[in-house]
């Protein structure tokens, strides 16, 4: 479901202003994060919760959308599919911040490792913005949602997990609300089929369907072993960008991505110095 958005948003963007499409999504999941909620009867976050869904509301359901959302205008759904699969390594560094833990120094290496592929591939394209603007949201939006995906899975062994992703939709509406009615009161809202869909689809399944198994199984079997099924994720991406929008598979791309697997799935093995 992940692997579905970059390219999804590379679509939605076309016809859908960028805050439309990356925080309105949000707006469309929390309605229904509500529905969920309510039929479930979840309890009130308690007070030790809520700092956590904010990260996530911030992070999860208005950072990362709006931020990709603004890079893809420029940046081909590719190139957006590799630089974001930094994310797992991202996450496990903010998991380390978090929770005390200390890498080996193979941690280390890999992720320098990583981040220097991505920024050798970002280099390597030639872009129709200024260069480092589309990487520069790119990076943001890493930030944003590697903090939140932290947080989340902190949070899942305190709370289910599809009431994790649940809250932090409700708890962002007070920002993504607001933002997505001024995004569609100053430009012409004229979507197109294709774009729709696109929107629906990030609505149901990145934003919340795909974010409740999400935190569902990193409650149900930790934070490292679930990240470590997002290594797929920027392979499935370039696929999903070659079928549905024709973009072509450049040399770099292939290189690239294997390069970033091989070094986010060394950097997950050498987590930690336990087995």
């Amino acid at each position: 479901m992940f692997s579905g958005t970059v390219p999804a948003t590379r679509i939605a963007v076309a016809s859908i202003d960028p805050i439309v499409v990356g925080v309105g999504r949000s707006v469309l999941g929390a309605l229904i994060a509500i529905g969920y909620l309510w039929a479930i009867r979840a309890p009130w976050p308690s007070r030790r919760q809520m700092p956590g869904i904010a990260v996530v509301a911030v992070g999860a359901a208005v950072g990362f959308g709006w931020f990709s959302a603004e890079a893809l205008r420029t940046v081909s759904a590719t190139h957006g599919s590799i630089v974001i699969g930094l994310l797992p390594m991202l996450t496990a560094l903010f998991g380390v911040l978090r929770t005390g833990a200390r890498p080996r120094p193979l941690f280390w290496v890999a992720t320098a490792a990583g981040t220097g592929v991505v920024l050798w591939y970002a280099a390597s394209g030639v872009r129709a913005e200024p260069p480092g603007v589309g990487d520069a949201y790119l990076v943001a939006a890493l930030i944003l949602a590697a903090a939140a995906y932290a947080e989340g899975g902190r949070l899942a062994q305190t709370m289910p997990g599809g009431q994790v992703i649940a809250w932090g939709l409700v708890a962002a509406l007070p920002i993504s609300a607001p933002l997505t009615a001024a995004a569609l009161a100053s430009s012409p809202f004229t979507p197109s089929a294709a774009s729709l869909a696109a929107l629906g689809y990030m609505a149901v399944f990145s934003v919340f369907v795909g974010m409740v198994l999400w935190y569902r199984g990193m409650g149900l079997v930790g934070v490292a072993r679930v990240s470590a099924t997002q290594l797929a994720q920027p392979l499935l991406s370039v696929v999903w960008s070659w079928l549905l929008i024709g973009e072509p598979l450049r040399p770099q791309t292939i290189v690239a991505a294997i390069l970033v697997l091989f070094c986010v799935a060394t950097a997950q093995r050498a987590r930690t110095a336990s087995p």
